[in-house]
């Protein structure tokens, strides 16, 4: 029986009861177990379409829409990455290859003990900035991408998969692109000018960007369980700055750059043409900048090597 269909008859949320309705059902399952001595806690794993409907592990296509169901870590994997959405987080993909990327090149550069704590030689070579600043404009940029250790890559990578792809589909490649570098620019320019004598990587500031981001937009427009999801991510971020010696000068100038955009950013019913190609124009200028950033430290790359 299809449950949603009969329960958004009734004017209810058919959704919803359709997950208890099923849930119940669950639980009966696992008492008649348990009475039985063959002990379960999780008979199912059920999900859902993109029209709404329940999916049991036993349908091979959607019992309302009748698209074909894909095996589960297929869309575990498009779940994590975003591409079960209307449309792939291409500014959230590019973000990710290119931190991997340079990742990759670090790891190709060192010695065993990179994986975990890469040398200050190949972090420089990799686009690392450093303090006091040196003339290398674009390190403000190609630092961003650059993670010093698995364990820092592994949180960011998490935190950007988590954030991005809720972000982008909302505000739209334009807005988001933006909020991203924008921020790790932001927290790029706080470590130059305050932090002394230092070697600072990591995409940490933009993602502190996007949280502040989160929590002033999603005030404003009033959605307050969104709102809360991204006040725990900046709790989890900086209790992980904390116990990791991160660098919080370029976590807070990330936030508060974040903060401030939340408040400019228009709602979707709200924008008007002038504005898209605003952020069109903004977006555009700062694709040339990161372009250019990652040209000048491939020839950095090259001309050290030759």
């Amino acid at each position: 029986m299809d449950w949603k269909k009969f329960f958004d008859r009734l004017g209810l949320n058919g959704t919803v009861l359709q997950w208890r309705v099923l849930r119940f059902k669950e639980n009966i399952f696992i008492f008649k177990n348990n009475l039985t001595g063959r002990l379960s806690s999780a008979p199912v794993r059920n999900r859902t379409c993109r029209c709404g409907a329940i999916i049991t592990p036993k349908d091979k296509i959607c019992p309302r829409c009748k698209s074909k169901i894909s095996p589960y870590f297929i869309e575990l994997i498009k779940q994590l990455s975003g591409l079960d959405r209307a449309h792939v987080a291409s500014a959230t993909a590019l973000f990710l290859f290119l931190s991997i990327a340079d990742f990759i090149f670090i790891l190709s550069g060192g010695n065993s003990s990179t994986l975990i704590s890469p040398d200050y030689n190949i972090l420089f070579l990799g686009g690392a900035q450093i303090t006091p600043f040196n003339g290398d404009w674009w390190r403000l940029f190609t630092a961003v991408f650059v993670h010093i250790g698995l364990a820092h890559l592994g949180f960011n990578i998490i935190a950007l998969l988590k954030l991005g792809p809720v972000l982008e589909e909302i505000l739209g490649f334009t807005r988001f692109f933006s909020v991203f570098l924008l921020s790790g620019l932001a927290g790029s320019v706080a470590t130059m000018l305050f932090i002394p004598n230092c070697i600072s990587a990591g995409a940490s500031g933009a993602l502190f960007g996007l949280i502040g981001m989160g929590i002033t937009y999603f005030h404003r427009t009033r959605q307050i369980r969104i709102r809360q999801f991204f006040v725990r991510w900046a709790v989890y971020g900086f209790i992980f700055g904390m116990f990791t010696g991160s660098n919080n000068m370029a976590h807070g100038a990330g936030a508060i750059t974040g903060l401030i955009l939340g408040m400019l950013i228009e709602e979707r019913q709200q924008r008007r043409k002038i504005d898209n190609t605003m952020w069109l124009l903004l977006s555009v200028f700062l694709g040339i900048l990161l372009t250019g950033s990652i040209v000048l430290l491939v020839l950095s790359i090259v001309t050290h090597h030759g």
